[in-house]
């Protein structure tokens, strides 16, 4: 007996241990930079057959989130997915060498090493020029000086001198205060390599470039484009804020960046593109909170005036004042004088109040907060300028501490600074008068010191969404709550910020009225009933703040409604039903046979399968702002954020509902993706035409009621022809007298469409089409030789050739038979819109994101579709399906070496000018698309370097310029 229970405990004690080695032995802190050892997919799910979000090239740095079997779940560029763990780097523990940076941080730069091209590398190199850590050509390539300069700046700097520039060096380079070649503190003025970033005066690089090409446009700025941000850029941009009713600072934030870009919209303008905005890192829940270390507080250091501010001989308000420093003046701080800091500013040296001046945080006294990743998803930051409903809710916090007098009016402006930092000072913390998530959190959630310095918690509510209510509290949604129960005829007190007694005993009464369990508390269930008996949209955000975004339905998210589902999808879809008014209930989120018979009536009235259940294309087409409501006489508006008008670059569950709308009607084939790209602008032009609207692609509001009428014309299928492959032609290929074949027939039927020419094409280059040629060309200004080379043939195909003996502008050019994709038709874009880009530094960036893409051959006016798989010195891809290919085919011919010039679109309406074959090789990646292997696609870089690759590169690019000369020549 003893012997078994010895043997039991000893079992015992090894399976815990056991155990605990296995904990120990995986155990993980997240979360954690890591770099990929190799080119890697990032993918959706944890599987191998999962949706592909990007492809992670080797060297590139990861934020490391958690772990899922054997995929790591990483964050890359802004998306969140799961890699296989083999392909990354255990940079956990990398010791002492390894540069030490916020993850987040960490997460917006690019890891540059040998090998690296592109506008990262040259904003590297030109911000190491500045220091004068590099002293060659800027040429946008990572080559051995780059690598040697970096080295250089590490060593100097105190970071691990790996010669790779990783996030931690570009960090400290273009955010820090580095130590330039000399050894001195420094800042430069060279922007980092990140979208969106504000801009202020000073600075300079690629990004101020494109702010100046875009003031241009807009007649605001007629200086040089020189990406200098100087006194005439920040006076365009100030004439420009100050039109469009914003600050005019001469900062370019989110603000005027939205602006901007609506603007250039209006105006048309197409020279330069705005950045897309700052990335938005998603946060994590770390198991301890990181808190990246100070930079070391060394005097003298670089900073700006953060108003304006008198300096002064002495430390006194008394002295003599020698001038006065502008806000935003740049500055050096020399040493700290208590309630003054001496300062150089130009060739003055003097005392400054403190107070006046922008201080680096590591130079200020008190405690720094950690950083928590809880906080940074509930909360904004809040500095001077912000407005809306958080900084109410901060004032009314600040107020009930005792930290503030001043009206509650949404402004962070003085006082509210001045609030903060003395709620800061009482608390031990620095006192930077900015309020950071984390220090909202600690104001609204946790025990703080108030002005008489007892610890208390405040009553005030934080400004965040569905919160739950009780007595006691105090703020904003306490007011609206008090607001909306008047309106239901349970409160006649009068309406205050505090959840009083009286609130209660409303709620209460309300809750029994509408058979909820009665609380006398506000939970999110009761809050919306009574936002619904208040009339009130429960999906409206308050007007200070932008509306929230729903996330597009789609087959994988989408909750199917039926008979006795429950829960939130069912309130939010009773709630919509009731705003269309299929019937008045109080949403209870119980789907029962009166909800059935409303989905019924609203999919019979919206030309929907009639089932009673919500399925994917029901609840596609209930959410838009066009569903048909059951009073003819109420018409449905566009929801609040709505811009009306969706176009290419368009997203969200609206684009979701039209693409359902047009695949009920048979204009579009394929999934829904929310994605407003050129297959769903096609669908809507050719729903635009079956319906006699105005055929431009766009969906606004005529395109978009008539889409949802229940009388909708819809698409009938008809069946493809197969028309007869065209011959083989060269890049530039030129007809003339004596010359035979379908080329020729080509260009008789259009001279003939163009009053040009009379008779039937016979596909023989004799007199009377040299004449008519000849003809063509004197009207359309080309030279006048009765030769049909590739110019011709370009102008008699292009929209804008000029007609015969009818004058004016031809319509549009009809080839014979195309082998074109079944689906929707083609609008071919304008030789004026096509750009010449340089592959590494502006195209290959944008065909990381955006791979699908139409090559359209402006030669012969044909196109095809097309997917890019991967992105080296040219892109490697291959036709989307047989139809593709037989379109690509019919034009350059069957397994043709011969580069030929084509016009690449992508998804997002920009067009590239570029060079591609049809002969398949090496990798194949779809099957069953009638190629096997894959093709190349060459867009613009150095002759140069092309020749470094080989002579068929060379031929690509001789190619290109080829086809850019036609290009420009029909652009005239």
């Amino acid at each position: 007996m003893k012997t078994s229970i010895l043997k039991r405990a000893l079992c015992l004690f090894l399976a815990a241990l056991l155990s605990g080695l296995l904990i120990t032995a995986t155990g993980e802190t997240f979360p954690y930079v890591a770099h990929a050892t190799d080119s890697v997919r990032l993918r959706a799910k944890p599987s191998s057959s999962a949706t592909i979000l990007a492809v992670i090239r080797q060297g590139d740095a990861v934020l490391i989130t958690g772990s899922d079997g054997r995929y790591k779940i990483v964050e890359y560029e802004g998306k969140k997915g799961y890699v296989v763990s083999a392909f990354l780097s255990a940079d956990q523990d990398a010791g002492p060498v390894q540069n030490t940076i916020d993850p987040k941080i960490a997460a917006l730069y690019q890891t540059l090493s040998s090998g690296s091209e592109g506008a990262a590398v040259k904003a590297l190199q030109e911000a190491l020029q500045e220091l004068g850590y590099y002293t060659i050509a800027i040429d946008s390539k990572y080559g051995s000086g780059t690598a040697k300069a970096v080295s250089a700046f590490q060593d100097k700097n105190g970071l691990a001198d790996s010669g790779m520039a990783d996030a931690a060096t570009q960090h400290l380079l273009y955010e820090g205060q580095p130590k330039n070649s000399r050894g001195r503190v420094s800042q430069v003025k060279t922007l980092a390599p990140i979208p969106g970033l504000t801009i202020r005066p000073g600075k300079r690089g690629d990004a101020v470039a494109v702010i100046q090409k875009v003031l241009t446009d807009l007649k605001y700025y007629t200086g040089k484009i020189d990406g200098e941000y100087g006194i005439s850029t920040q006076n365009a941009v100030k004439a420009f804020q100050k039109d469009n009713k914003l600050a005019s600072d001469g900062i370019i934030g989110a603000k005027t960046y939205q602006a901007l870009e609506k603007a250039q919209q209006t105006s048309g303008g197409v020279s330069a593109t705005l950045p897309p905005p700052a990335p938005v890192v998603p946060e994590v829940t770390p198991s301890t909170p990181f808190e990246a270390p100070d930079a070391p507080a060394t005097y003298p250091y670089t900073t700006t005036a953060a108003a304006s501010v008198n300096m002064r001989k002495r430390a006194s308000t008394s002295s003599m004042r020698i001038l006065t420093i502008p806000e935003g003046a740049g500055l050096e701080v020399l040493e700290d004088n208590g309630g003054y800091l001496k300062v150089n500013y130009k060739k003055y040296t003097g005392y400054v109040v403190k107070e006046f001046i922008n201080i680096p945080e590591q130079y200020l006294d008190g405690k720094v907060l950690g950083i928590n990743q809880n906080a940074r998803v509930n909360y904004q930051t809040l500095a001077a300028g912000a407005q809306g409903r958080a900084v109410r809710a901060l004032q009314h916090a600040l107020a009930e501490l005792g930290f503030y007098s001043g009206k509650i009016d949404g402004n962070f402006g003085s006082g509210t600074t001045a609030g903060t930092k003395a709620f800061q000072k009482r608390n031990g913390l620095r006192e930077t008068g900015v309020a950071l998530p984390e220090l909202q959190q600690l104001i609204f959630e946790k025990r703080v010191r108030n002005s008489k310095n007892k610890l208390v918690f405040t009553k005030t509510l934080p400004p965040l969404d569905g919160l739950a209510m009780k007595e006691g509290d105090y703020g904003d949604a306490v007011y609206e709550l008090n607001e909306m129960l008047v309106k239901t005829k349970h409160f006649d007190s009068n309406v205050g910020y505090e959840y009083t007694r009286a609130t209660t005993q409303a709620v209460r009464a309300f809750q029994k009225d509408h058979k909820i369990k009665i609380t006398g508390k506000v939970d999110a269930f009761t809050l919306l009933a009574i936002k619904t008996a208040a009339g009130i949209s429960a999906t409206t955000p308050p007007q200070d703040q932008p509306p929230a975004t729903q996330e597009p339905l789609t087959e994988d998210n989408v909750i199917i409604i039926r008979d006795g589902t429950t829960g939130m999808a069912v309130s939010r879809l009773q709630q919509r039903l009731v705003e269309l008014k299929y019937y008045t209930i109080t949403p209870d989120g119980i789907y029962n046979s009166d909800d059935i018979a409303a989905v019924k009536h609203f999919q019979r009235v919206n030309n929907l399968p009639v089932t009673g259940i919500a399925d994917l294309a029901t609840q596609q087409t209930l959410y838009t702002a066009y569903a048909l409501g059951a009073d003819k006489d109420v018409s449905p508006q566009p929801s609040q954020g709505s811009t009306g008008l969706l176009k290419i670059g368009s997203y969200g569950s609206e684009v979701s509902a039209l693409q359902s709308r047009l695949i009920t009607l048979n204009f579009l084939t394929g999934k829904i993706d929310g994605i407003y790209g050129t297959q769903t602008a096609a669908a809507v032009t050719a729903f635009q035409r079956a319906n006699k609207l105005k055929a431009d692609g766009l969906a606004g509001s005529a395109t978009l009621t008539a889409l949802y009428d229940a009388k909708a014309i819809g698409n009938t299928p008809t069946q493809p022809t197969i028309p007869p492959q065209s011959a083989e032609e060269d890049v530039l290929i030129t007809l003339k007298v004596g010359s035979r074949g379908p080329e020729v027939v080509n260009v008789q039927k259009r001279l003939i469409d163009l009053k040009y020419l009379t008779g039937n094409a016979d596909g023989i280059y004799g007199p009377r089409t040299f004449l008519a040629v000849k003809e063509f060309q004197t009207k359309n200004r080309l030279t006048a030789d009765g030769l049909a080379g590739s110019l011709t043939i370009a102008k008699l195909n292009s929209t804008s050739a000029i007609a015969g003996d009818l004058g004016g502008v031809a319509p549009p050019p009809i080839p014979t038979p195309q082998p074109q994709p079944s689906g929707p038709s083609f609008k071919a874009p304008r030789a004026s819109e096509v750009r010449y880009a340089n592959w590494f530094t502006d195209i290959r960036p944008i065909a990381q994101r955006l791979r699908d893409v139409v090559i359209y051959d402006f030669m012969s006016g044909k196109h095809y579709n097309f997917r890019f798989f991967s992105l080296g010195k040219h892109a490697d891809g291959a036709p989307l399906t047989k139809a593709d290919t037989d379109t690509m085919n019919s034009v350059l011919g069957a397994n043709n070496w011969t580069p030929r010039p084509v016009w690449v679109i992508f998804s997002d309406g920009r067009v590239f000018m570029a060079s591609t074959h049809s002969h398949g090789h090496q990798n194949d990646y779809i099957p069953d698309n009638g190629i096997t292997g894959h093709l190349c696609v060459h867009f613009p870089r150095e002759m140069a370097e092309a020749a470094l690759t080989g002579p068929y590169a060379v031929s690509h690019q001789n190619a290109i310029q080829a086809g850019w000369d036609l290009t420009q020549n029909m652009a005239r």
